[in-house]
């Protein structure tokens, strides 16, 4: 299935479903090396305690703001929570050399 066509999809049924409020609050947290990831974390506004939550990142070389926001806002309004962040070395999130891919780091930031 094509981005286009996947992020049409969410977006329509994001649409359908009842209209539940979320927030969405800038994060930021370390690494096990401590590099600095930021992100955003979306909650629904009507859920309270423990919130069954989603993390989401692009695959290589893209960033938060291009279109997880609105996979994020979709899956909010489900009654998701759900932690969108920038993989290091890209967007908003630290580490050098910038926009370099290092598959083993990356892939193992989160699941520590």
């Amino acid at each position: 299935m094509s981005r286009s066509l996947l992020l049409a999809f969410v977006l329509a049924v994001g649409l359908a479903m009842p209209a539940v409020a979320q927030t969405r609050k800038d994060i930021e947290f370390k690494t096990q090396d401590g590099v600095t990831l930021k992100g955003w974390y979306y909650l629904p506004d009507q859920r309270s305690g423990k919130v069954p939550t989603i993390v989401m990142a692009h695959g290589f070389s893209a960033v938060k703001e291009m279109y997880l926001d609105k996979f994020a806002e979709t899956f909010a309004k489900g009654g998701l929570g759900v932690l969108v962040f920038d993989n290091r070395n890209f967007g908003a999130s630290g580490s050098e050399p910038r926009q370099e891919i290092d598959g083993s780091r990356s892939a193992t930031t989160v699941t520590r």
